[in-house]
């Protein structure tokens, strides 16, 4: 990774975990980078002490990035946001506006230097026209206000910005480039005196609206990786200054809008994640803060049957009326996929998923079951015995995600593989035993099922836990096991939407036709007329009891909903974050939407 030899006397030790709602806590929103994650040294350890810097003077650094948008800079893994983001509050899955507002670069500004959405600051143009900023100033007008005394610097590439936005700065100025808001930023930063500064870049915008707001688009990806080198510049120079041993700084780094178009029209109408104009990133991070969580994803939650075994009340999701659907035949290749919680323990052959009426010999279809503390998938064939292939230990108590490959490469070979959090599984195991064409048709007049098969093995499985079941009519790559695994939902315009056979969630039980059952979807079937996804529902039956939870898991990246708005960082957040950091409580009146994202060793 190309950092600077500076970074080893970096001002960061630690990052900033932060606060959700009630029922979260010490929740950190962001997908997990899989680049260079190299930490901050604790080089301040003994500056700060445990106070945490009490007494020192709190500064605010604030970095903004036009047309950024969130998951397409995460994509483009830029190295010291990268490291950022290690260390930090941070989320890629930021929005700019929840509404269906046409999204344009004021709106993003106005957005975040007032602190409320378009539905009160009225910017919902380019050219401000029939704004309420008198009714909802901006950050600098209310820090003139309330601290009168503190120096404010703003520098921007946009003159419409530093104009409409700056105004109450105590310096401001607008740049014809990028690079001289940086130069500007950078003399300020080592020898000025200011209490707030920002810089507003807008080269990656530039870029999008010349090429693509895509990471896959060279000039796009090149121009978030210069302003990259920017940031770097500018968050290193603190060291610099004369009176940094005297200061405590804090640095935001953000976007204030996405791309220019829907990455999809449709879903853009129904759900703002899924609309990439109003996807922004979100990075925050402080040397006196501790982490109080590692960032890791949004947060998997639901409320899930706590699956029994061992008598014939063993608790099961029977889906009886979906027939021959989730048949594999002779021929054809497939992807089953799963989220499973098992205790931690050894176990003899409890199953856990399939499509098979008993473990039994010469039983045909398949089983994912448990031996010892790992997992395996079983084929039965009439005449034929069984076949399995096995994956990695699971029985630990805590979640996995488990993926079978069915992959028919030619007439003779119908290769199996197995994935456990993306991890292929060789074990040694040889292709002729991967190969099951021979075992022709496995077709079976069994019900798929989560639970175990009846009559139980006796097993002594209990307590746990099945969700996120998907099963493709298609066989994935390594590679893309590899980066999607974490997934939950499937995310709108997945190229393998339409293979979609069937999706079960298993984290909310519903109703159906009368009685409870895990709901399912098909991606596949969605447009063959007369099919209802009632079909798909999986009937529960035996003893069983519910859980319900929210985890943050590196290895689980839930896909973002309606709900996840509160718990991740959002451009309404930056005027409460700086006026925290700065000793400003902002009053009833001022109306602010937005949350504080702070935790200890706050200095108000």
């Amino acid at each position: 990774m190309n950092m600077r030899a500076k970074h080893n006397n970096n001002i960061f030790r630690s990052g900033l975990g932060w606060k959700t709602a009630a029922w979260l806590s010490f929740v950190v929103a962001g997908i997990a980078v899989a680049a260079c994650n190299k930490t901050f040294e604790n080089n301040l350890r003994d500056d700060y002490g445990p106070g945490g810097g009490a007494g020192k003077k709190q500064k605010m650094l604030v970095i903004l990035v036009d047309g950024a948008a969130g998951l397409e800079v995460q994509k483009s893994r830029a190295p010291y946001l990268t490291v950022m983001s290690d260390n930090a509050i941070y989320s890629w899955n930021g929005l700019t506006d929840t509404k269906k507002t046409p999204v344009t670069n004021a709106l993003g500004w106005a957005t975040l230097l007032t602190g409320v959405t378009a539905d009160k600051h009225k910017v919902t143009g380019e050219d401000f026209t029939g704004s309420a900023l008198q009714q909802y100033p901006t950050l600098f007008a209310r820090l003139k206000q309330e601290k009168p005394g503190a120096r404010t610097v703003a520098y921007g590439a946009t003159a419409a910005f530093i104009d409409n936005l700056a105004a109450d700065a105590t310096e401001k100025k607008t740049y014809a480039s990028d690079a001289a808001v940086k130069d500007a930023a950078l003399a300020e930063l080592t020898k000025g005196s200011g209490d707030l500064v920002l810089a507003q870049f807008h080269d990656v915008d530039a870029a999008g609206a010349a090429g693509a707001y895509s990471a896959n688009d060279a000039g796009y990806k090149a121009a978030i990786l210069k302003t990259d080198e920017y940031v770097q510049t500018l968050v290193e120079s603190l060291t610099s200054r004369a009176t940094y041993a005297l200061e405590n700084w804090m640095i935001i780094v953000t976007s204030n809008k996405g791309s220019v178009l829907a990455s999809d029209p449709v879903a853009a109408d129904k759900l703002a994640y899924d609309d990439s104009r109003r996807n922004t990133f979100f990075v925050c991070y402080a040397p006196n803060l501790k982490v109080s969580y590692k960032p890791g994803s949004l947060p998997f939650s639901g409320t899930t049957p706590v699956y029994q075994g061992g008598s014939a009340a063993a608790t099961r999701a029977i889906g009886s009326d979906i027939g021959n659907l989730l048949d594999f035949g002779a021929s054809g290749s497939y992807t089953i996929e799963c989220k499973v919680k098992i205790p931690a323990g050894n176990f003899n052959y409890p199953a856990f998923l399939s499509k098979r009426s008993t473990f039994a010999r010469d039983s045909v279809g398949w089983v994912l079951f448990l031996e010892g503390n790992y997992w395996q998938i079983n084929f039965g064939q009439l005449g034929s015995g069984n076949r399995q292939i096995r994956g990695a230990a699971i029985a630990d108590g805590k979640w996995h995600t488990l993926t079978v490959t069915i992959n028919q490469q030619n007439a003779t070979t119908r290769r199996v593989e197995t994935f456990t959090d993306g991890v292929y599984y060789d074990g040694g195991i040889t292709d002729a035993s991967r190969n099951i064409n021979g075992y022709g048709n496995l077709t079976s007049r069994a019900a798929f099922q989560i639970g175990q098969l009846n009559p139980d093995n006796v097993t002594g499985l209990s307590g746990y836990n099945v969700t996120d079941v998907k099963i493709y009519d298609t066989a994935f790559s390594r590679d893309y096991v590899g980066t999607t695994f974490c997934r939950t939902a499937l995310p709108v315009g997945d190229p393998y939407e339409r293979n979609l056979i069937g999706y079960w969630s298993g984290r909310e039980i519903a109703t159906v036709g009368g009685r409870k059952a895990l709901a399912g979807v098909s991606g596949k079937y969605a447009t063959t007329p007369g099919f209802s996804n009632d079909k798909l529902a999986l009937y529960l039956s035996g003893n069983y009891g519910t859980s319900s939870f929210v985890e943050v898991l590196p290895n689980i990246c839930p896909t973002p909903d309606a709900n996840s708005f509160k718990v991740v960082p959002n451009s309404v957040d930056l005027v409460t974050q700086v006026c925290a950091w700065l000793g400003v409580n902002p009053p009833a009146s001022w109306q602010l939407d937005g949350s504080t994202w702070l935790t200890s060793f706050m200095n108000l």
